[in-house]
This record gives structure tokens, sequence and C-alpha cells, in this order.
């Protein structure tokens, strides 16, 4: 089974090889609950504070499900939130979340990282009017420092 990196703050190349564009140097880690990147400071995009319900839709089979969440920080490729629903690692969902004066939004995303009910959502596919409204949110909300893991 091929290891995909998950959970990459600084990750930015192809999440299905491993293989890392950019400044940054990575290796790929098996943290036994967690498969991770480490890399050095070149984070994808800045996260900020956000703290809203958000609804997860998903399907399994013919099967379709939906859960709640509470989404904890944003950022133009993702955001993370507690979810008490089991994802899997790589499903494909939709995210339905508030976006300030747009109202609710709908927007595709995969689970990319997981660690107990927290998940990290990476956005697959937002159309310029999603990505200004986030833009426009995070303008407002405070920003998260980033630490690099140290290797």
């Amino acid at each position: 089974m091929p290891m995909e990196p998950v959970g990459c703050r600084g990750f930015i190349g192809d999440y299905n090889t491993g293989i890392q564009w950019g400044q940054g140097k990575g290796r790929l880690l098996d943290a036994g609950k967690e498969t991770v990147l480490k890399t050095s400071d070149n984070r994808i995009a800045i996260r900020h504070v956000f703290e809203a319900r958000i609804l997860i839709r998903f399907a399994r089979g013919e099967q379709k499900f939906s859960a709640q969440g509470w989404a904890r920080d944003l950022s133009e490729s993702g955001l993370a939130a507690f979810v008490a629903e089991r994802l899997e690692l790589g499903e494909v969902v939709t995210l339905q979340l508030p976006l300030g004066e747009i109202g609710k939004e709908t927007i595709a995303a995969k689970v990319s990282r997981k660690l107990g009910t927290q998940y990290g959502f990476q956005f697959t596919a937002l159309s310029a009017k999603q990505r200004r409204a986030i833009q426009t949110v995070l303008k407002v909300q405070k920003e998260i420092p980033y630490h690099p893991v140290k290797n």
C-alpha cells in the first residue's frame, strides 16, 4: 500500500507520490496513527482561526451519509475540524460551511489528515466566488503562527 502524505502543513507537491516541489525538503514518516510529511517552512497557505459548525457529506458505496463538525481553522487550501463520525483518509467529501455574507457554501474536499476526532480537509475544487469569500473571511480572522517541525 503506497504511503500518502497527510497533514502536510508545508507540502507543495504530488500527494500521490510524495514528490515535493518548492524550497523545503521533506521526508515521509510513519508515526503510527498518523502519517506526516515533515518539511521546512513552505506551508501551502496561511491558517486562520475560524470556528463554525460545518456539515460534512460523503458516500460509501450506494449509501450517503452526513456528519456535523466543528471547524477550528481555515485557509485558502482547506480547513481543520473536529468530527465525531469516522472518516477515512483520502475520502471525498463535500463541506457546507458559513462564509460571511454569501451564507453557507458547499465545497468539494478530501480528508487529508486524521488524528482521533481531528480531521484535516483539503479543498479540491474552489470556484472564484468561493475563493474570494474565503479570502474576505480570512482578512478579519487572526492568523495562526506556523512553527515548523524540526527535522
